[in-house]
């Protein structure tokens, strides 16, 4: 049975793909920019026609976090290479590569993203965004 950890290290592995993107499994202390930072959002549990086969489906978000030091010009062409549907530097290049994240998941499918703007993250400030990832396995 996959469980969370195992549903963060595939997308790690994934996004390990995109060159110089740090990616982080659990919420580090300190974030080294560009920086993906993954964490479980919220699953939900269902039966498949009643036969008592559990899927889950959960939701991960993707915290995309962007040094702002070379200005927030620089940092908005940046981040936008990670949310581009295309491109070596694609978030959802990099996932759709292996919707089964090794095997591990029946399915990956990137929502989308949100959340555009200047973040903190442990008072840092970042420009960053949000990438919605659902997982399905049973």
């Amino acid at each position: 049975m996959t469980n969370i950890a195992d549903i963060r290290t595939g997308l790690r592995n994934r996004l390990a793909t995109i060159a110089g993107l740090h990616v982080y499994t659990e919420w580090p202390d300190t974030v080294t920019p560009p920086a993906a930072l993954i964490r479980a959002a919220s699953a939900q549990h269902e039966q498949t026609f009643g036969a008592g086969d559990a899927i889950t489906e959960m939701q991960i978000e993707i915290h995309m976090a962007l040094a702002l030091k070379g200005g927030l010009g620089n940092a908005q062409k940046a981040i936008e290479l990670y949310l581009s549907n295309t491109g070596t530097s694609s978030v959802r290049v990099a996932i759709v590569g292996d919707r089964t994240l090794g095997g591990i998941v029946d399915y990956t499918f990137v929502r989308g993203w949100r959340a555009y703007d200047t973040v903190e993250i442990n008072n840092q400030e970042f420009l960053g965004a949000i990438v919605d990832v659902e997982v399905r396995h049973s």
